[in-house]
């Protein structure tokens, strides 16, 4: 293979190496909210009755 097709094949896989850690960064915001609800059933169970909300994030900076 030439240069030209090494640095091309280089910047494909640069390119989707962005796209794997997007992809990884919204699966942890992801992991973040299913533990709140984790934390949220548990004490409910441990309390025996429904906690209270606590405010939240606008749903645009804890999902975007």
């Amino acid at each position: 293979r030439g240069a030209a097709a090494l640095e091309q094949t280089r910047e494909v896989l640069r390119a989707h190496r962005r796209r794997v850690r997007e992809s990884i960064a919204q699966w942890e915001r992801a992991l973040v909210l299913i533990d709140e609800k984790i934390a949220f059933y548990t004490r409910w169970i441990d309390e025996g009755e429904r906690p209270r909300k606590k405010a939240s994030a606008p749903a645009k900076s804890r999902m975007e």
